[in-house]
């Protein structure tokens, strides 16, 4: 809920981002206030300009850059235990297949990321295509993962045989419901 008000007051964006101030956290590591608003406003650029301005509400656009934003950090966390970067080499490669679309022209690419998603160059290299190579390397590891490495996630998860739901009936208080 907390999210949804949040003020896109240039000042108060500007205050939070000096102070580091998160708005949400994943394993004790900080979505800062700055970069959910920054993808808030690129994504709100980027519908209207496809004539899709009223597609989600502001809340459902709230949770795709939130939900985005949560992503890019446990992606980051994994990669960071597991080793995997990415090379200067394919962050070349990413750049020059992007800028190959444009006909090789830093400037109509540069255009192009501004008018549909309100980025720099840079910032848009930064922000989606570098999270977007890394994603993938994760991706990539995990299918050519051994394994005994497979192994020792699946016995990090939990499971539950039976849950109890209480619910509160007038007559009765409070009863439980189970499921298997």
């Amino acid at each position: 809920y907390g999210v949804y008000n949040v003020s896109e007051n240039p000042a108060i964006v500007s205050l939070a981002s000096f102070f580091r101030i998160p708005v949400a956290q994943v394993n004790d590591k900080p979505i800062l206030y700055r970069d959910y608003i920054s993808d808030l406003n690129s994504l709100r650029t980027f519908y209207s300009g496809q004539n899709q301005g009223q597609a989600y509400n502001p809340e459902e656009q709230s949770d795709q850059v939130l939900s985005r934003l949560i992503a890019n950090n446990l992606v980051n966390q994994v990669a960071k235990e597991m080793n995997i970067t990415v090379s200067e080499e394919e962050r070349n490669k990413a750049r020059a297949d992007i800028l190959s679309r444009f006909d090789k022209d830093e400037t109509k690419l540069a255009a192009d990321i501004k008018k549909n998603l309100g980025l720099e160059l840079e910032d848009f290299y930064n922000r989606i295509l570098e999270p977007t190579l890394l994603e993938k390397k994760v991706a990539e590891q995990f299918a050519t993962s051994t394994e005994a490495g497979e192994k020792a996630y699946e016995e990090e998860q939990v499971k539950a045989s039976h849950i109890l739901f209480p619910i509160k009936t007038k007559s009765s208080g409070c009863k439980s419901f189970g499921t298997n």
